[in-house]
This record gives structure tokens, sequence and C-alpha cells, in this order.
């Protein structure tokens, strides 16, 4: 059985998704307490600011059980109460299950549709488990018709023009809100793979007053030289946030980095200007001030919803498009998925009907010449071959590529077969 559960910007709020948030070195941990648990092949989770999802192929058929096992497991990991959460989960079994990944990679069920992001992050959550030797022949499979999904998708449909991230949703939101953003000095807090898109476009925007700062100095000046911008210390940055009118934050850190004083401090100093910030991090990287400071605005990754719903509007005969591109992919996949129930039974056909010619061309071996023993090989071989072919060729047809076990447990028994010797 395959099988996902998970939770995402569709299911609940972000309060709720940075609980769930877990980084490489968390994942890794969970899925080796994953690897314990009985009749479970393999597993790959993906956790990213819109969505913590934990993918797995199990031996056994006991789906919504083994579902709320996994999601027992996962806020047993998180430490928070599985009564309290559980209904923010979902869950899907095989076909939904491979349809929701297709469409997870190929952008269409991110909050942003076409987000190019999101392939990215699935590659690295497959990385993950390949790297701990948890995915298996199934899941392997899986994930690279997301890879061709994804791939097929974004060079045969328009999904991903115009805003194809949270990233760009944000300076489209700051430029529709600032009326001449290009002159805007800008702080871009961390080096990630979304502050780098972010980064693109401001610059595509017309802006040149770009700072960047990072925990890790030499990521900062690296990203700083590329981009024609600036560098700040990390460690003094808060004291030059008054200095900027827009400032995003978009870092792995699991608490917040600005804090409501720093807010206050930045508004008191900066002489009450405007300023945006922007926090694109989940769990939120920038804490919201208790009482509204005039001229300072917060925008989260759920506040942008609204412009993100506006640009979707425009792509809907594109995402029409990639649905039967993935259509196409699914029925690929579920193909081959069903022909899985016929291995057992062809490798036990192949190696009984070896057998019987093997017996029987040992009886003949000292009864007649090497020349005649040639000639009842050639033809034992010959008729073994056209005998086993007649009957997988059947019974691929009669059981529909294996959707239909009846017929495979009907040959089984008719011709004795049993499980083939490993």
């Amino acid at each position: 059985m395959l099988a996902l559960i998970g939770l995402n910007h569709k299911s609940a709020p972000l309060e709720i998704r940075e609980l769930f948030c877990l980084n490489e070195d968390e994942i890794k941990v969970f899925l080796k307490s994953l690897k314990s648990q009985k009749d479970l092949i393999g597993a790959v989770v993906l956790s990213t600011c819109n969505r913590t999802e934990v993918y797995f192929h199990q031996s056994k058929s006991c789906k919504q059980s083994k579902c709320k096992l996994v999601i027992k497991k996962l806020c047993e990991f998180k430490n928070v109460s599985f009564n309290s959460f559980e209904k923010y989960f979902y869950f899907f079994t095989d076909n939904n299950c491979v349809s929701h990944l297709l469409n997870v990679a190929s952008g269409l069920d991110s909050m942003v549709l076409g987000e190019d992001q999101i392939v990215s992050q699935v590659k690295d959550a497959y990385r993950i488990s390949i790297s701990e030797e948890f995915t298996g022949t199934v899941l392997n499979r899986l994930f690279h018709k997301a890879f061709e999904a994804s791939k097929k998708v974004r060079t045969k449909t328009g999904i991903s023009k115009g805003i194809s991230s949270i990233s760009a949703a944000a300076v489209k939101l700051a430029e529709r809100t600032i009326p001449d953003i290009s002159n805007c000095s800008v702080l871009l807090i961390g080096t990630g793979e979304t502050g780098q898109l972010v980064l693109k476009s401001l610059i595509n925007e017309g802006v040149h007053k770009i700072y960047i700062t990072n925990r890790t100095l030499e990521k900062a000046k690296k990203l700083a030289t590329l981009n024609k911008a600036k560098v700040i210390d990390y460690a003094d940055f808060i004291s030059h946030l008054h200095e900027f009118d827009i400032i995003i934050a978009s870092t792995s850190s699991k608490q917040p980095i600005i804090t409501k004083n720093d807010i206050a401090f930045s508004s008191k100093n900066g002489k009450g200007k405007q300023q945006f910030f922007f926090d694109l991090s989940v769990p939120k990287n920038i804490e919201s001030p208790v009482d509204h400071i005039h001229h300072v605005y917060l925008y989260n990754i759920d506040q942008l919803k609204e412009i993100v719903e506006i640009h979707a509007s425009k792509k809907v005969g594109e995402k029409e498009k990639a649905k039967q591109i993935i259509q196409e992919i699914l029925n690929e996949f579920l193909e081959w998925h069903a022909t899985l129930n016929l291995i057992p039974t062809i490798n036990s056909l192949k190696q009984k009907f070896d057998e019987v010619v093997e017996n029987r061309l040992q009886f003949m071996k000292n009864k007649v010449s090497h020349e005649e023993l040639k000639l009842i090989t050639d033809s034992s071989i010959y008729l073994k071959d056209k005998y086993v072919r007649l009957i997988v060729n059947n019974l691929r047809i009669m059981s529909d590529h294996g959707r239909k076990p009846e017929y495979i447990e009907m040959i089984n028994k008719l011709l004795e077969l049993s499980e083939p010797k490993k």
C-alpha cells in the first residue's frame, strides 16, 4: 500500500503548520523512528513553509489505522497532542496518494499555482530518504515519475509564468503598496532558495538599494557580490532596521529573529516612517507587535493569499493542460504498479518450468547420445519458452495487468505454483 499523511496551507493555518515543520536533521531522526515500524518498506518526508507530508510504502494494507499511526508518530516526535491536532491532517492511499504527489511536484497544489520552488524541495526530501536507505523500488519509481511530471508540466504549459513563488508574490504586494518600489531600501535576511528568489524579483522590479545579512557571513558576501548588493553583519542588523523601507526575512531559525520590541525600536528610530516587514519563514521569523505600530506593516505567508489568488485565476487554462499531463503519467505509474502483483507468479512459473526441463534432461543424459541430447535440450527449451510466454501474456490480459488478483490466484492453484526460491 502507498499512502501519505500531511497538513498544508489548505488544511491548517500557519500557527499549526509551523509546529510540524522539520529541518533535514529532524527528518533523518524521524525516518529512523519510522524504520522500526512493522511492514513499513520506505518513507519520504516533505517539509516546506506550506506543508509537512509523509509518503510511505508498506507491505500490507491496513489503510486508516496505519495512517493514524504515522500521524501519532509525528505528533509524538514534535511533542504535541495527537487528539488536539489530528483534525488538521489529511491522508490519501494508493491512487489518490500518487495523484497528490504528482500535483504537488508540478506546483498544482501550492499556494502559488505553478510554484517552481516546490520541485527542488521534493527532490531534497527524496534525497534525504535515499541517504537513509529508506525508499525501495516503489517509492523510487513514484518519485521519479513525480519529477517527470514536474518537468513536462513546466515545459509544455505556461503554469509557471507570472508569479510562481511566494517570494515573487511578496515583492508584487510591496510594489502594489509602495508607489515607487525601485527607490526603496531593502534588507534581505537569509540566503536560502527563497531569499535568492526574493532578490531576483526585487532586481527585476528595478530595486538597487539592497542589503543582505545572514548568520554565515561568507554566504551573504557571495550572494551580494553576484547581485551587486551590500552586506550587513548579522550581529548588527537589528540596530540598522530603521534604515530600511522593506525588510524581508527568510531563514530556517526556529525562533523569531526580530521581536516586537525590535520593531518598536525601529519605528522609533525611523521617526515613524513607513516600513514593510515580510516574513516568508515557517516557523515565523518576525514577532507580531502586541499593539499596531503606526506606519509599520507586517505580512506573513498566509496574508499573501489575496494576490496569489488573483494571479491564479489567470492560469486556469494552463492548469487544465497540466492536469492532462499528470493524468497520463498517473496512468503509466498505476499500470506499472499493478504489474508488480504479477511478478511473484511469473517468477514462480518460470522456475517451475525450468525445474521440469532440467529434471527431464538429467534423466535423459545417460540414455541418449550427445547429439540426441542436444536436440532434446533445444526442443525442450523452445517448448518451455513458448508456453511460458503464452501463459504470461494471457495472464496479463485476464488479470488486467495485475489489477484482478483472482486470476493470478487461479494460475497459482492450477499450476501448483509456490513462492519462487531465492
